[in-house]
């Protein structure tokens, strides 16, 4: 973990901690995992090799805090539009065609049920994507 400061508050996400003993206790199976010294390691290991698909959460939400905490120079107090975030040029349709209005709508919708930054279509692999 390259944070310990949000490893240990995400980790009570996945474990109870048993304040007379140094263990903590995974909400998942009930395995007694070590907590020795305030130390998550070994509470975050029993996640990455027991349960997977907790682990991967674990890292999402990690990864979301993380990012949350870091200032971006490229956020404003304005929202842009869909269109202006597309790249120069990457438009197939002119934009009053039917066609692009469609797919300016799909790409909405699936930012927005994604809970993506509408920087999302700057990615690369969007892009590619799209040509």
């Amino acid at each position: 973990m390259t944070n310990s400061t949000t490893s240990k508050h995400l980790m009570w996400l996945y474990f109870t901690r048993v304040q007379t003993e140094d263990i903590c206790i995974c909400n998942n199976c009930k395995m007694h995992i070590s907590y020795q010294n305030s130390n998550t390691t070994n509470a975050v290991t029993h996640l990455e090799y027991k349960h997977s698909s907790i682990f991967v959460d674990f890292n999402y939400k990690k990864a979301v805090y993380d990012a949350a905490k870091k200032p971006n120079p490229k956020l404003s107090m304005s929202q842009s539009t869909i269109d202006a975030l597309l790249p120069v040029g990457a438009a197939k349709y002119s934009s009053n065609d039917q066609r692009q209005q469609n797919i300016i709508q799909k790409i909405a919708e699936m930012i927005a049920v994604d809970v993506q930054p509408y920087s999302y279509v700057e990615n690369k692999g969007f892009n590619l994507l799209l040509n």
